[in-house]
């Protein structure tokens, strides 16, 4: 019965921009004493969320991950999977299954995310190997939002195995209780902050910003 409630309950637009959810997420942090030595976001969205904490801060030292999605064929958009920043993937097998989605169809999508991986890894001038030898200490990871949890699962892989990486904090303005569980299914340890969780079935990240435009790649930055 509740949960036939929750599903009808409209979303509210909590953030202006991703830039007033960095500043909503700054003064959490703040009120919070959350400690950590560097911040690592997910491009893109995860950099306006950056940006927001290196410019309160300018000696925080701030890295992208660049992991990305696994497009579902036929509608790119929707992932089903992501790969970490060595293009490993990790695959929601249930989202396959429900699409019919064949091996064949499943490697030419990780070819797919691994391809706009390497332009993510060219606009910031890095190679894997660079970005690898950088991260250390308490590390907060950033996004824009959390939705089905594969992409910042994706981005913990990515670090836990780096022994200079002593901690692995996740914040977030808005997450799915669905993807909070699928990270802590795996990581205990990793703590996950959030300012909303949601538990709606109909959950999608840009319902809660009044703006929540495509950031797209460009030589001068990104809009």
């Amino acid at each position: 019965m509740i949960q036939e409630i929750i599903k009808d309950i409209p979303h509210i637009a909590l953030f202006d921009s991703r830039k007033d959810a960095g500043e909503k997420m700054y003064k959490f942090a703040l009120s919070y004493g959350l400690s950590y030595d560097m911040i690592a976001f997910l491009p893109m969205g995860g950099q306006c969320i950056s940006d927001v904490f290196t410019a309160h801060d300018p000696s925080l030292i701030s890295l992208p991950l660049p992991v990305k999605k696994i497009p579902l064929p036929g509608n790119p958009l929707f992932g089903m999977g992501a790969i970490d920043i060595y293009g490993t993937p990790t695959v929601n097998r249930e989202i396959g299954k429900f699409f019919h989605i064949s091996d064949k169809q499943l490697e030419d999508s990780i070819a797919i995310a691994r391809k706009k991986q390497a332009e993510i890894f060219d606009y910031y001038r890095l190679t894997i190997d660079e970005l690898a030898d950088k991260f250390f200490g308490k590390v907060l990871i950033v996004d824009d939002g959390l939705a089905s949890g594969y992409s910042l699962l994706a981005a913990i892989d990515s670090l836990s195995c780096d022994p200079r990486v002593t901690e692995i904090r996740c914040l977030m303005p808005v997450s799915h209780v669905s993807g909070i569980q699928l990270i802590r299914n795996k990581y205990q340890n990793v703590e996950i902050y959030s300012l909303y969780t949601d538990l709606s079935s109909k959950y999608v990240v840009d319902n809660f910003y009044k703006e929540f435009p495509d950031l797209i790649l460009e030589a001068g930055g990104y809009h």
